[in-house]
């Protein structure tokens, strides 16, 4: 049994003997005729970083389809209590502004010519942005962003920030 073993092993050829082209375990081993691998190359070479703006626009889109959703039911219900709004309110007002595509600043910010019912649709889309952004903006990232994961991770505390002080953002 030995033997057979040992003359198994000696039939096979050593790295020395073969070309390094021609095999794939050597370190050596060349990947100028792999195509698939240039054009990968390339592809890393010429891919453009998000850019701040279309992070930002995203953002906005997730923040307003969360309001909108069951998941932000829980929170709206606690705004609810706190301001003089009724979920349905809400809903109209926001997806009003949705069709409109209201800047996320017009839709934070209150002004002093709004009426209570808008500075309470205001102050609870607001609520409810921070708890999209302490809670679930991990989900979304990982489900919705893979290819610039780490980019919209970074822009997370600047959008909190712009979220607390709706001033600062640009229209």
């Amino acid at each position: 049994m030995e033997h057979s073993l040992l003359s198994n092993l000696q039939r096979l050829p050593l790295l020395s003997s073969t070309k390094p082209e021609e095999h794939p375990f050597s370190p050596i081993f060349s990947h100028k005729e792999d195509k698939f691998s240039t054009i990968s190359a390339h592809m890393l070479r010429t891919k453009k970083p998000v850019s701040k703006r279309a992070i930002f626009k995203d953002y906005s889109k997730a923040l307003i389809n969360f309001a909108l959703s069951s998941l932000a039911f829980p929170y709206l219900n606690i705004q609810i209590e706190e301001q003089a709004i009724s979920i349905e309110t809400f809903k109209e007002i926001l997806s009003d502004k949705k069709e409109k595509k209201a800047s996320l600043r017009s839709m934070l910010l209150a002004e002093e010519d709004d009426s209570l019912e808008i500075t309470a649709f205001k102050l609870a889309f607001k609520n409810i942005c921070k708890a999209f952004l302490e809670v679930y903006f991990l989900n979304w990232i990982l489900k919705e962003n893979s290819h610039e994961r780490i980019a919209y991770f970074r822009f997370r505390s600047k959008m909190m920030r712009k979220i607390q002080h709706p001033e600062r953002l640009r229209v």
